[in-house]
């Protein structure tokens, strides 16, 4: 089978940690970067806009928001200084590849988009549907933790049928059966 596993990415950042410990001046070099950059942004000096291209903070109350431009840009400090450090912290080239991939997957998680209280649009689409847009998540959510391994699921399976809207050959066939 093909695909990160948890062991790959528990193994990585162990290795991001690690290097954490053993390369203090790397560690604070970043960190203090993060803090310059957070008083900033607290004291409103922050001049951080977001990529027009990045669509999670698209929602006009990102910029409109002193919470939200605060959360944004502070979320947008925190990745540079991770990013810093993964780039300028003494890896192996795979255990580069490997923190990198790592550091890239946490960020887009930590994304304050990705918390629905604090997504303006999550927020709005919640009072629009009278909370049915929570219940179809909370539906979601348990549905993937059931039948997909606790991993989000990015296609609804029950509307493929093998054979009748997906082909077939007889090399699918043959595969299908080496592979499983």
């Amino acid at each position: 089978m093909f695909g990160l596993q948890t062991n790959d990415l528990a193994g990585a950042a162990a290795t991001v940690m690690k290097a954490m410990v053993t390369q203090p001046t790397v560690a604070a070099k970043a960190w203090m970067g993060f803090m310059t950059s957070l008083a900033g942004i607290v004291t409103g000096n922050a001049d951080a806009k977001p990529d027009p291209r990045d669509k999670r903070f698209a929602d006009p109350t990102w910029q409109k928001s002193k919470l939200h431009t605060g959360l944004w840009q502070t979320y947008m400090a925190w990745s540079k200084a991770l990013n810093e450090f993964v780039s300028t912290a003494d890896f192996s080239a795979a255990d580069r590849q490997r923190a990198q991939l790592v550091s890239s997957i946490l960020i887009d998680a930590m994304a304050p988009s990705n918390i629905m209280l604090a997504n303006p649009a999550a927020v709005r689409k919640i009072a629009d549907t009278g909370g049915a847009s929570l219940l179809d998540s909370a539906k979601n959510f348990v549905n993937d933790m059931i039948e997909n391994g606790g991993m989000p699921s990015t296609v609804d399976k029950s509307k493929f049928k093998l054979g009748e809207n997906i082909a077939i050959s007889p090399w699918a066939k043959l595969m299908w059966s080496v592979d499983t």
